[in-house]
């Protein structure tokens, strides 16, 4: 694995475990909070909307630990829009995941046959 692709598989443990402090209702309601925060803000990158949201108000009812919620893309450049209507729309957080661990596990696979050829 390269440098970039550790740091983000560490960031995306980190992330799930905060998760893992709330219910999956609590969790998702965080996350559409700060996706709407995301959009209202302009749909910055992560450093510059951890700036942004330490300079709002308390009573924007946001913080920049909660930004980490977001599913960022690698590089933290922008949120995963489509993994993120998906939060939204779907309750069942267990079967996203599992279903991300298969997409790995399938592109890990392909990668692995196209080395060998």
């Amino acid at each position: 694995k390269s440098a970039r692709a550790k740091h983000d598989a560490r960031m995306e443990r980190v992330r799930q475990r905060r998760l893992s402090d709330y219910t999956v209702e609590e969790a998702n309601r965080q996350r559409e909070r700060c996706y709407i925060w995301y959009a209202r803000l302009g749909q910055p990158d992560k450093k510059k909307m951890q700036r942004l949201v330490a300079n709002l108000p308390p009573s924007c009812d946001i913080t920049v630990q909660e930004i980490d919620f977001l599913p960022w893309v690698a590089g933290n450049y922008a949120c995963d829009v489509k993994q993120m209507t998906a939060l939204i729309t779907n309750d069942d957080l267990t079967k996203l995941v599992e279903k991300q661990e298969e997409e790995a596990k399938r592109r890990a696979a392909l990668e692995a046959d196209s080395d060998s050829d």
